[in-house]
């Protein structure tokens, strides 16, 4: 896979993670938790933590785009220095 198509995948990556962070924080208002036994645990969300209210799969998903851009963003600057070395 190219440098680009790593840039590429982690921009989109970092684009659906933050739409699915705006989209979670702003339809939750009560969090329902499914329990083992069948009962279901209601908790209110407006009491949380900004962090614990953002919280969502689109975190991870946002994180591993930051991750995919920094390592596209790695391999270009390598591949660009071996060529400087190799002009010099």
């Amino acid at each position: 896979m190219t440098t680009r198509m790593q840039a590429l995948y982690g921009l989109a990556l970092i684009l659906i993670g933050g739409i699915k962070i705006w989209l979670h924080m702003g339809s939750v208002s009560v969090l329902s938790l499914p329990l083992c036994s069948g009962k279901t645990l209601t908790v209110s969300a407006g009491q949380m933590s900004l962090f614990e209210q953002a919280h969502c799969w689109g975190c991870y998903v946002f994180g591993a785009g930051l991750v995919l851009v920094g390592v596209a963003a790695f391999g270009a600057y390598a591949q660009r220095r071996t060529v400087a070395a190799q002009t010099d």
